[in-house]
């Protein structure tokens, strides 16, 4: 199980496509891991000023989306080597 304060970020993806390229890649080398989605157009009490507040008609949805990519701490090194080869 992948807590909170046994957790790394690997990874942070800006497109569903490439975040789905890196979770195969993990799965292939069985490496648990844990996805967190936040999205950058919702209001945010403790970020004021830096997400959106008016709404997002007709905006395209490319960026609207982070992909933050967790691995436990032990398996960080043999995940970051399993994406650089």
């Amino acid at each position: 199980m992948i807590t909170f304060w046994n957790r790394k970020e690997l990874m942070l993806c800006n497109s569903q496509k490439e975040c789905d390229t890196v979770c195969a890649l993990l799965d292939t080398h069985q490496i648990p891991y844990v996805v967190k989605v936040r999205s950058r157009s919702s209001p945010s009490v403790f970020s004021f000023g830096s997400r959106e507040r008016s709404g997002t008609f007709m905006q395209s949805t490319i960026g609207t989306y982070m992909y933050y990519i967790y691995v436990k701490r032990d398996d960080f090194e043999y995940a970051k080597g399993c994406m650089h080869s």
